[in-house]
Parts: C-alpha cells; structure tokens; sequence
C-alpha cells in the first residue's frame, strides 16, 4: 500500500527530489575554506573580478607558497657530472636553482620560475633540455630530420580525369614534419650535453617543486638586479592560482653572492606590489632572453661575459699562495721528478701565455728571457745540429737553438747576456759558430754579430724579451689551474689496463694528459716551486692507482698449466723461456758492479743492496743471433704490486740460433719509494712473433 502511495506520488508530481544546493566562491570563501572557493571559482565564467580577486588571495594566502633562488652547490652538481666536467663548461655559466615550497603541503603542488632582470633587460638563461646545453659544451647537436612529402585531395579518381589533371595540380601540396633524431644518435653526439640535463633535471615532492637551469653571468656584476618570481599553486582538483612579485637583489658582490643575501625563502605573495590571479599563465611574466637574441639589435639581453670568458677561473679550484722565496734554477734542478728526461733546470715554458703588456722592472727576479733569432747564417750551411749557451752574469744553461725561452732568470740593469750558438759534430764535437752579446733596453734585449752583406761570414741577429714575475705569475696561475683539473679528471677517470700492450695502456690513460700539464707549469716556477712540487706529488698518487690495475689485470689473464700467459704466439716464435727464478742480496750487488760503473750508477746507493735479478734459461729458435741487449728491451719485470720496470742484461755474448743460454736481468733503474720494497712478481718478453708473462719462482 506504501509503496503504491509512493509511486502515485511521484508519477502527479507532488514529491520530487533535488540535489543538495552548491556553496558559492563566496560562501565557500567566508566559510574559510579557500580552497574550496578556489576549486569552484576556476571553471566559473560568471563570477565578478571583485570576487575572482578576494579568492586569489585567500587562496594564496592559505598556500603559503616560499621560493628559495640560490646557485647549485659544486658537490652538488660534481655528484652527477664530476669536477672535471663542469670545467669543461664556460666558467662565466653560473648553476642556479629555484625551489618552491608551500605552508599548506596539503593546499598542492607549488611551480617555481625565475628571471633576473637588469632594468629592462633579462639575463640569458638555458633550460635543461641537452638541445639547448649544447651551447655550454659545444657539442654537435644532430638536426632535426625532415620528411617531404607530396599529397593529392582524396576526389576519385574519375574526377581528376575529367579535368585532365587540373584538379590533382590545383589539389597537390607539400607536407613537411619535423622529428627528433633517434635517441641512439643524440647519445652518440652529446654524451656531456645528455649528462648536464640529467644534472639539470628537476624534482617535485610532497607539494615542492625544485626547478634547475644555467644563466650566463652578465658583463657587469655590480649592476642593479632584480628577481621577476612566478609562482603556481596547483590543486588536486586542476585549479590554479598564480602570483608574479620582483625582489630588489643586495648591491656588491658576485651574482651568487647577490642571490644568497636577498632571502632565505621569500613569501611571494606578502611581497609588496606582488600580482595574484586565478589560473596559469594569468599574471603573466615578462617573458625570456632568447638564444637569437643575444647579438641582434635591440636586444633584450643583457651584456654578458665574452664567449669564450677572458678569466680562467674553474670552479672548486683556489690557488695555493705565492711563496714567499723564488725559487733557484740549482733548486729547480734538483727537485725534478723522475719522470722527467734531459738536462734542463726547468722545462721551456709556453712564451704565448705570457702577457707582454705587463710592466718589467729594473730588477727581476725568478722571470723569464725569450728570444728568438732575426738572422742565423752560416758560411756554406754546414751547421746541422745547433744548440746555444745563455750566459748571465757567470751562470750557464744550455737550451736549444732559438726560439727558446729560459726560465728562473734573475737579471739587473747591469748583468751581462751572451748567447753562444754551437753546432754539435760527431766527429769533431761542439764546434762554436758565434757569441752575441745582448744589450738590454727596458724589456727588450737585442744583439747580432756579422752582417747580412757578408754572406762569406757568420751572422746571427737576436732579439729577446724580458717578462717580470707578475707576468709569469699571471701565466703560471692559468697552467696551474689547467694541471689541476687535469689531476682531477684523473681521480675521477677508471683505471684501464691493456696487458698486450708494453706500457699496459698507461699512454692511453689521462695520466699523460695531467703529466703534460704539470710540466707547463713547472716550466715557469720551477721544478722547486711548492706549487708545482704538490702538483707533481698528486700525479705520483694518480700513477700508483694504475699499477695495483696491472696486477688485477694479469691475474685475470687465461694461464696454461705451467703458470703462464700467452698474450700472442705464432707457430714459429723467435725464443722459449725455460726457466725463471729471482735472486736477491749481496751476489747481485756484486754482479751489477762487476758489469762497470754505469750500472752501479743506475739505482740509488741505498736501493743498490736491495735490487733482485731475474735468471732466465732462454733458448734462440730464430734463424739468426739473439743479442742480450734486445732481449732487455723487450723484456720488463713486474713487481708484486703491479709496478712494471724495463731491464738490462748483464750479458754481453749472442746467443746462436738453436743454441740455449742463462741470462741474468737486472732492474734500469730504481723503482718509486711505494715499490722499493716490492719484489719481483711475473716476467714479461716480448718477441717479433710471441709474448709471454711468465711466473717466477721466489728467492
């Protein structure tokens, strides 16, 4: 009966039902339930400004967004990239980050954007993406492939033969799209481009947002700044609500300094004179500085540094202080490191880096002498292999012909310059073709002897500049920041080890990088310098990772039963090892002694007692005699450590073919301190047709 009531009811109108009524922007908001004001005020075109202005407000009130501008710490970024790296890039690039946050985590997610401004001009900016970072590391990127093609209005095709092809010519067009290259290819062209945007990538977590990207540091740094601050506060619901504010930047100081002293965190919407709107993009920014317009005119860019930067100052790198003593060629001499080979004090140092401008005192102390020769004949040109004597004031070096560059000069307004050109003869020796004496004026030292008439005589004209210790400082601080970094690449780079290979693959390692660019910056301090003596002393750390490699690797090797490797052999090989053993202690001593004096000579006196043979029962397959001296070069012995030292046979007789023969190897020279202690491990012989590493007994 109730139910029947019910439907009658229904079906003459007299119950209905409706939905509860919706609350209003308005109602909502004085409910105090922005959120909800701002949820209904998004999608609503009838509502007045009035209103839509109140519920930005509250909105933003209630979201609380804070934005923290700063520049990316160096850990931070090398974690991802590596120091190396990052000074790869145009140090004038400065790594900024802009990081959103919101009172309210539950009020939703909060959009950071940030632009510096100088007056009315923007600051140019990258984003992550590696097309655009291409313009940090110069590299290629591919371009974008392009895809033609010809199109027909889709009419049958008794159309287009009735009109006797005037509708498929007045219906034929072009079609042109644009795709992005294959991933395979932009990872083959910008392995650093690709490893700046993973750098660069933003995050967003429980309602922040951290946006990363590159400015290009502006030509004038004590210029007004000011920050143009876009935030957006995203609701779960998809309603946004916006808010743009500038913040004057602190004057004085670097542009990171700047950025550091103008807020912690800024609250953008309690800033004065800060702009809310509801949804995105309805306070709109002032837009960007774009790649094309930085040369063009009217630019809205601002001045920046010169592309490449005139300064070199890599990133996490500081100059050691300048000593307070310069220090001597003598010094400079006896400091080099054992790597190094000639006779110099100090190698010859790069005259390009050096700043002719600079100012040269009465006095120098520690600078360095140029020169380079105006004319050099000789009568019937016979001088084949010249080499000259600088003498100043009594003290002799002897470098090669000019061009050159002398290091560590000290010279007064009195001293006295000669240069002595020789002409190295085998047979008759070192035969002097000329003295000039050098005439100093200023910075400039000229001298010649002959004249260019006399074709019958000798005649040299030299002409040599003088550069002062801030010149060479100047110079040596941007080589010590190259030797550095190189250092550092080192650090960071693996240790690859190529057994086959004599040297094991350490002249394909960054070591010979590193080690070329501490001798450029020995070569205008010298060799004594702290600097560079902290310079040499890191790359030593650096060659002593390769070594402990060495071992690791031929412990890997694939050895037959007897212990051996067998990196390559033919069928017909030129020798066989039969047996290998070590002796070590007064015997060998007395066996190098016994070979002459310049063996003795060849270890330290205190290492001498110590150094340990290797006997080897070698047995000449080959068709012709085996001399002991090119078995030594093709033979080395590896420590237990993994350190690989050349040798030198104390035999003198060859060894006839099919003939066998004991042989007694010896170490060429010392080993560093870290492998004086180590004792012979494997050894090495290398053949026309066969190598072998081959284990040695103990002694």
């Amino acid at each position: 009966m109730r139910k029947s009531l019910a439907l009658a009811l229904l079906l003459t109108g007299c119950a209905s039902f409706e939905p509860p009524k919706t609350k209003t922007a308005a109602e909502l908001l004085a409910a105090g339930d922005p959120g909800g004001a701002l949820d209904v005020a998004a999608p609503s075109l009838r509502l007045d400004d009035a209103t839509r202005e109140r519920v930005a407000r509250a909105a933003m009130a209630a979201a609380g967004p804070m934005v923290t501008v700063e520049a990316i710490p160096v850990d931070e970024l090398r974690k991802t990239t590596g120091i190396h790296f990052l000074r790869t890039v145009d140090p004038a690039w400065v790594f900024l980050r802009v990081r959103g946050s919101s009172r309210d985590a539950a009020f939703g997610a909060v959009e950071a954007r940030a632009h510096i401004r100088s007056e009315d001009k923007l600051l140019f900016a990258l984003p992550k993406d590696a097309k655009s970072l291409t313009v940090l590391t110069g590299e290629t990127y591919p371009p974008d492939i392009e895809h033609s093609q010809l199109k027909f209005a889709d009419f049958p095709l008794p159309l287009h033969m009735l009109t006797f092809g005037v509708l498929t010519v007045l219906t034929s067009r072009f079609e042109t799209t644009y795709t992005r290259p294959p991933e395979e290819i932009v990872r083959a062209a910008l392995p650093r481009a690709l490893l700046l945007e993973k750098t660069l990538a933003g995050s967003s977590t429980n309602g922040a947002w951290d946006r990363r990207f590159v400015l290009r540091r502006p030509l004038h740094e004590d210029a007004p700044f000011s920050l143009d601050v876009v935030v957006n506060v995203r609701r779960p619901s998809g309603a946004v609500v916006s808010a743009v504010a500038t913040i004057p930047l602190p004057e004085g100081g670097r542009l990171e300094e700047r950025l550091a002293r103008a807020a912690t965190s800024v609250p953008v919407a309690e800033l004065a004179g800060a702009r809310v709107a509801i949804g995105p993009g309805a306070v709109p920014d002032r837009g960007t500085c774009e790649k094309d317009f930085l040369h063009s005119p009217g630019s809205p860019c601002v001045a920046s540094a010169p592309w490449p930067t005139d300064a070199f100052t890599p990133i996490g790198l500081e100059l050691p202080p300048v000593p307070e003593r310069i220090a001597s060629a003598k010094e400079s001499r006896a400091a080099r490191p054992a790597w190094v080979t000639g006779d110099r004090d100090a190698p010859m140092p790069k005259v390009a880096s050096l700043d002719a401008s600079l100012p040269v005192a009465a006095q120098v102390e520690g600078g360095v002498l140029a020169c380079d020769t105006e004319a050099f004949n000789t009568p019937g040109d016979d001088a084949d292999h010249v080499f000259a004597k600088v003498t100043i004031d009594g003290r002799t070096s002897t470098v090669s012909d000019a061009p050159f560059a002398l290091p560590l000069v000290s010279l007064g307004p009195k001293s006295k310059v000669t240069v002595s050109f020789y002409d190295a003869d085998w047979l008759s020796g070192s035969d002097l073709l000329a003295t000039v004496a050098l005439k100093r004026e200023g910075a400039t030292l000229t001298g010649s002897v002959g004249s260019a008439a006399r074709l019958d005589r000798t005649h040299v004209a030299l002409k040599c500049r003088l550069f002062d210790r801030s010149a060479v400082e100047a110079a040596f601080a941007k080589a010590w920041y190259r030797a550095a970094d190189a250092l550092d690449a080192c650090a960071e780079s693996p240790v690859i080890v190529h057994p086959e290979k004599r040297d094991y693959g350490l002249g394909d390692s960054p070591l010979v990088e590193a080690q070329r660019r501490v001798t450029d910056a020995a070569a205008f301090v010298g060799w004594s310098d702290p600097r560079v003596a902290g310079l040499v002393s890191r790359w030593d750390e650096q060659k002593r990772r390769f070594w402990p490699g060495v071992r690791k690797s031929i412990e890997g090797l694939k050895t037959d039963p007897s212990g051996r490797v067998v990196l390559e052999r033919s069928n017909t090989p030129d020798g066989k090892i039969h047996g290998v053993s070590v002796r070590c202690g007064e015997a060998v001593t007395r066996d190098i002694k016994a070979h002459g004096k310049a063996a003795a000579r060849l270890y330290d006196a205190a290492y001498l007692p110590d150094v340990c043979a290797v006997d080897i029962d070698f047995e000449n397959l080959g068709r012709y005699p085996n001399y002991p001296g090119t078995l030594g070069d093709n033979s080395q012995i590896v420590l237990d450590d993994g350190y690989a030292l050349d040798v030198l046979v104390l035999q003198d007789a060859a060894i006839a073919p099919g003939t066998r023969a004991k042989l007694t190897l010896v170490p060429k020279a010392t080993p560093p301190p870290s492998s004086r202690a180590a004792k012979p491990w494997r050894f090495v012989m290398r053949g026309f047709r066969w190598t072998e590493i081959v284990p040695v007994s103990p002694p």
